[in-house]
C-alpha cells in the first residue's frame, strides 16, 4: 500500500484484474523488462535482490523444553529425540528436537511524549519460523 500511496478505504482493482493483467505484461515480455528495471533500481540504491527471500514470516510456537545441558547439547549436534533418550520413548515422543528459540519484534508502537516512537522490543519465542518464499 506505502509502494502504490494507497490508504485503507481507496478503491483498487480485484484480483482477476491483476492477474490479466500480470499475464498479458507476461505474454507482452514487459514484466521481465519491468523487472529488470526495478532491479537496477534497487542496484542503484545499493540493495542487491535475490531470489528466494522471505516475504512473509510467522511464527508458530512449540511447548518449551526442560533439558540438561547434555541433552541441550545433543540437540544442537543434531541428534534425533530417541538418539537422546533411548530407553525412555515416551520421554523422546514428547520433545521436538527442531524447534528453535528466535525473537519476535512487534506488539502495539508505543511513543513518547514528543510524539516519536519508542524502539520495539523483541521477545524471545520458542517455536518454528513458517516462511513464505518468493
Amino acid at each position: 500500500m506505502r509502494v502504490l500511496g494507497l490508504a485503507l478505504g481507496d478503491r483498487t482493482p480485484d484480483e482477476n484484474t491483476i492477474r490479466h493483467f500480470r499475464n498479458r505484461m507476461t505474454e507482452t515480455g514487459t514484466l521481465k523488462r519491468v523487472m529488470k528495471a526495478f532491479d537496477w533500481q534497487l542496484h542503484k540504491k545499493g540493495y542487491i535482490p535475490m531470489s528466494g527471500q522471505i516475504i512473509d514470516a510467522s511464527l508458530v510456537p512449540a511447548p518449551k523444553l526442560r533439558n540438561t545441558d547434555d541433552e541441550r547439547q545433543a540437540i544442537k549436534d543434531g541428534k534425533s529425540a530417541l538418539d537422546i533418550w533411548p530407553d525412555d520413548p515416551a520421554k523422546a515422543a514428547q520433545k521436538d528436537t527442531d524447534a528453535r528459540w528466535t525473537r519476535k519484534i512487534g506488539g502495539n508502537v508505543r511513543y513518547r511524549e514528543d510524539g516519536k516512537p519508542l524502539p520495539m522490543i523483541a521477545l524471545p519465542v520458542f517455536g518454528y519460523i513458517k516462511a513464505i518464499s518468493a
